[in-house]
């Protein structure tokens, strides 16, 4: 595992803190229109997903890795499908953990 670049685990508000980073982020589908999916952050936040094109989006919880364009938008790298269930509150408690005074924690 290469730990000189860690990935940010973030919810909808802390992406305005990652503009043009590199960041994993985990969200409930809504709609696909086009290349552009719609969906909600772990913590209610609408998020838009550029998607690539590439893999299936097969359930309804996703976990995608891509870069922040902006405090709303993240354009995918890829994508890992995290089925049809996830507990998104014990995940957005993670976020705030690991981007607030316990971040020394996490890699």
């Amino acid at each position: 595992m290469d730990i000189s670049a860690p990935t940010a685990r973030v919810n909808g508000a802390q992406l305005s803190q990652q503009v043009g980073k590199k960041v994993r982020f985990v969200c409930k589908t809504e709609s696909v229109e086009g290349n552009l999916m719609r969906v909600t952050a772990a913590d209610n936040m609408a998020v838009t997903v550029q998607l690539t094109g590439t893999g299936a989006y097969d359930t309804a919880y996703l976990e995608f890795e891509g870069i922040v364009e902006n405090a709303s938008t993240v354009r995918e790298i890829e994508h890992t499908n995290f089925g049809n269930t996830f507990d998104m509150g014990s995940y957005n408690e993670l976020c705030l953990l690991a981007n607030g005074e316990h971040r020394n924690l996490f890699l």
